[in-house]
């Protein structure tokens, strides 16, 4: 844990020194507490999901929700490697890769490739208010399919599957748009991963108390839950 925070100090202290114009090889980048007064990019920040629905918000209420048109962006371009076309090097090109692009473009006037949001950033955008619910519901169900598979150790394949749930789950700060397709471009790993199968059963728990019937019934009850 605490080489993990040196390292995001060191990242601060690299971003912060190349945006006032020095170097990131600078020494100083490894000590402990080097703040620049130019960067306003706080950790607090990482977090605030809601400035952005603010800023949207009148004109969606006035205009209605974008009904999933801006997840078409974040689709495409989790299509790219399988299907390249001119709009995904357009897109990238104009730096409108993500959901919160189209969304303070066409509700809040400003042409802005980045900005600070979570998964309920867009599925409000998308959805309005209904959005929160899709939010909580997809989540609950893959929480109840990770807890159910990881404590029952329901074999090698389930396992690898709740593994990489658990990744796509974990980050606040990612968009909905990439809990939805984000898996796309990593599921030939995954595949991969379930084919090879590196996890030999001996070194999983060695009762398989759950049938799939009794499986499927936990994580219903659960997301239910």
């Amino acid at each position: 844990a605490l080489i993990g925070l040196y390292q995001l100090q060191i990242t601060e202290n690299v971003r912060e020194r190349i945006a006032s114009g020095g170097s990131a090889l600078d020494p100083a980048n490894l000590l402990i507490g080097q703040r620049s007064s130019v960067s306003e990019d706080g950790y607090t920040w990482r977090l605030n999901g809601v400035d952005l629905m603010a800023m949207i918000a009148d004109n969606v209420e006035a205009q209605g929700p974008a009904l999933g048109r801006a997840w078409a962006v974040p689709l495409l371009l989790s299509l790219d490697p399988i299907v390249r076309t001119d709009a995904t090097e357009q897109l990238k090109r104009a730096a409108l890769t993500t959901s919160k692009s189209f969304l303070l473009l066409q509700y809040a006037g400003v042409a802005q490739m980045d900005y600070y949001s979570c998964m309920l950033t867009d599925a409000y955008g998308n959805l309005g208010v209904a959005g929160f619910l899709a939010v909580a519901l997809v989540l609950a169900m893959l929480c109840a399919f990770i807890t159910v598979v990881i404590q029952a150790a329901a074999g090698p394949s389930l396992l690898v599957m709740a593994c990489f749930a658990l990744s796509r789950v974990l980050p606040f700060e990612q968009e909905f748009s990439a809990l939805l397709f984000g898996w796309l471009k990593l599921s030939p790993l995954i595949l991969g991963v379930i084919i090879f199968n590196p996890l030999a059963a001996p070194l999983l728990a060695p009762a398989r108390r759950r049938t799939t019937a009794a499986l499927r019934t936990t994580i219903v009850t659960g997301s239910m839950a």
